[in-house]
């Protein structure tokens, strides 16, 4: 909505949405931001106050209706995976991917990395035993659920968004899109966060894992040689 992508199947529902509260939106974008920094401060505003149980929705979400709908034969979003620039008939489609691609990769999207529960727990008077003891079983608890949710979420990236992400790369390579650079920092972050997971899950395809690993190197290589390593360098290996 934030990119005013009108070919999407979730504007025309929230068109629906809003004229049913007597909202008349024809020939106004009332929520397009063509700034993409402002659109970003939106997104990421937003993610600071996400569980990690909303960021796996919205990663599972994003990559069926954002990026696997650009793998497809027709659409607003395939459109804007086939071309070479973002001033087009799909540009607000071009910007969802766009955003789809940096909000994925930012690191508050990561899951397990901790939230605001811990301060909070870390601040709580202890004086009593009863409540030392249920601070400290839900922090138990806490850290059961963060590793549970992990472990869910590294499954969804490997075994569904990395397919989703290979059939696009060779989408924005035929086009030569300049897309390609954000789906590279995406995959980048995958591969580094998870290379034990990504060699086990294409060791039946040595061809495209020894493509990722090469795109990966490149990519780095460009990035090092170009001072623009971003939050790429907060990224860690996973044991």
């Amino acid at each position: 909505i934030l990119n005013g992508c009108r070919g999407h199947p979730m504007f025309v529902t929230s068109k629906g949405s809003r004229e049913s509260l007597g909202f008349q939106s024809e020939g106004l974008d009332f929520f397009r931001i063509n700034d993409s920094v402002k659109r970003h401060d939106i997104y990421s505003l937003l993610l600071d106050h996400m569980s990690d149980e909303e960021k796996l929705g919205v990663t599972a979400r994003l990559s069926k209706e954002v990026l696997h709908k650009a793998t497809e034969m027709s659409g607003e979003l395939r459109s804007a995976a086939n071309t070479t620039s973002q001033e087009s008939k799909a540009r607000g489609a071009y910007a969802v991917l766009s955003d789809c691609l940096q909000i994925l990769t930012s690191p508050k999207m990561f899951i397990g990395r901790g939230s605001g529960s811990t301060d909070e727990d870390n601040d709580v008077n202890t004086s009593t035993s009863t409540s030392t003891t249920n601070v400290s079983r839900t922090s138990q608890l806490d850290h059961v659920k963060g590793k549970l949710l992990s472990k869910i979420s590294r499954k969804h990236l490997i075994e569904t968004v990395l397919p989703i992400l290979c059939n696009l790369k060779v989408i924005l390579e035929k086009s030569r899109s300049p897309l390609l650079r954000n789906l590279m920092q995406y995959m980048v972050c995958i591969f580094r966060q998870f290379k034990k997971e990504v060699n086990e899950t294409l060791a039946s395809n040595l061809t495209l894992l020894q493509e990722i690993k090469y795109d990966t190197r490149q990519f780095e290589k460009s990035q090092r040689l170009s001072g623009d390593g971003g939050h790429l360098a907060e990224i860690t290996t996973t044991e």
